[in-house]
């Protein structure tokens, strides 16, 4: 239980707080390197990747 606690607060981004996209993008990125050649999570992981992005150049 300690160690989930550490893990979420670990994920807490200064500009959006605790950040789902972030979260998603960590389990997307992991799930790619367990199983190579997926092509569903490149894309997802590009998605989120963008959107991050177009939320930080919202918030200059």
């Amino acid at each position: 239980m300690e160690l989930r606690k550490k893990k979420v607060s670990s994920c807490v981004n200064p500009h959006f707080g605790s950040d789902e996209l972030m979260e998603e993008m960590e389990k997307v990125k992991h799930q790619g390197l367990i199983t190579p050649g997926r092509r569903g999570e490149q894309i997802k992981y590009e998605e989120i990747a963008k959107e991050v992005l177009r939320r930080q150049r919202y918030l200059k």
